[in-house]
């Protein structure tokens, strides 16, 4: 009977052990699948946060019925993301720039006097100011536009672009005007970069802000115009700062004109009466095509018809480089000259 009892005994101790091994197995197997599975979490995360940043779709330009504003059809709100194949990761800079500008005349002279580019000014044509904006963010292009574009077309160079300290050295030497393009909130969900200016943001903070951004580009440049904006530019008070800063500064600034609720004029008379502002007419590229990019050089030249003068603004994709120097190209023989961006101070065009 003993025996039985002992018998039974050991049958249900190693029963016994056998099922804490196996439960420990189990366990061992269960904290390996997990490892497994966290990798691999953090792998797809990182797969698609890169993704994120390399595949951003395109999304719609916001248009706003202005027709109150002369000579403006549309109102453009700038994409993201440029037209090739092979775009870049844009990556913020925290280099500052330390080089001496381009041209030195008087050491208490407005940047827009210190770093203009000399230009003879032909009286019997009329004067078009282009700004390539965005530049510095898609480096492919960007390069491409540094190299084929004449020189009297003004760069507006994104403090956070990987090409931007690069090319604003390189292009500031060789007597090409040189803006900062300012980050500012669209109306859009569009993110319109680091260090962007939100109309929410404190009077501090977009002093600090504004002031960081222009550390990136200030020696070399002779005014500011808006990047989007199309919400932060109609508020006035978040304007006012801003234009403080720049007349502070002894910048000038370029309103892109990105809502018709602006209130960029109403600033500036408010606390800087003496900045010199500027509005643009035209945007070029807010539809890429060879025959829409081709159409509004054309009503560009029509403003200037009227007017004596036009501004437009286009961006670095590559269809419309290789418009602009066609376009360019046939400047001679047209009753148009193209001038750098500080011309139309020089011919009191502001407001």
């Amino acid at each position: 009977m003993n025996f039985d009892f002992e018998k039974k005994s050991l049958f249900v101790g190693i029963a016994a052990g056998f099922s804490v091994a196996i439960l420990v197995l189990a366990l061992v197997f269960l904290v390996f699948k997990n490892q497994q599975l966290s990798t691999t979490n953090q792998n797809l995360s990182k797969q698609l946060e890169m993704k994120k940043i390399t595949d951003i779709p395109i999304k719609k330009a916001v248009v706003e019925d202005i027709k109150a504003v002369e000579e403006t059809t549309h109102v453009y709100e700038e994409f993201p993301k440029h037209d090739e194949v092979n775009t870049e990761e844009t990556q913020k800079t925290t280099e500052v720039v330390t080089a001496e500008p381009a041209i030195v005349v008087d050491e208490n002279a407005p940047m827009y006097v210190k770093n203009k580019q000399p230009i003879t000014i032909d009286p019997n044509k009329k004067l078009i100011a282009i700004i390539i904006d965005d530049v510095g963010v898609h480096v492919k292009n960007s390069k491409y536009s540094a190299e084929k574009l004449p020189k009297e077309m003004t760069f507006s160079y994104l403090p956070y672009g990987r090409a931007t300290q690069e090319l604003i050295k390189q292009e500031t030497a060789k007597t090409r005007e040189a803006l900062l393009h300012l980050p500012t909130e669209p109306i859009s969900s569009i993110d319109p970069g680091p260090d962007a200016l939100y109309a929410k943001m404190t009077t501090k903070q977009i002093q600090d802000v504004t002031n960081k951004n222009l550390e990136q580009v200030a020696p070399y440049i002779v005014g500011a115009n808006n990047h989007m904006g199309s919400k932060f530019t109609a508020s006035f008070e978040g304007m006012k700062p801003v234009l403080e800063i720049m007349d502070k500064n002894k910048l000038f600034f370029i309103d892109s004109f990105t809502t018709a609720k602006t209130k960029v004029k109403e600033a500036r008379d408010a606390v800087a009466p003496n900045l010199p502002l500027l509005t643009r007419n035209i945007f070029l590229d807010h539809k890429r095509t060879n025959e829409f990019i081709t159409s509004q050089l054309a009503k560009t030249e029509k403003i200037a018809d009227k007017k004596g003068y036009a501004i437009a603004i286009g961006h670095p994709h590559k269809i419309t480089t290789d418009v602009l120097i066609k376009w360019a190209d046939s400047l001679d023989k047209s009753k148009y000259q193209l001038v750098p961006i500080t011309a139309m101070l020089d011919l009191n065009k502001v407001k």
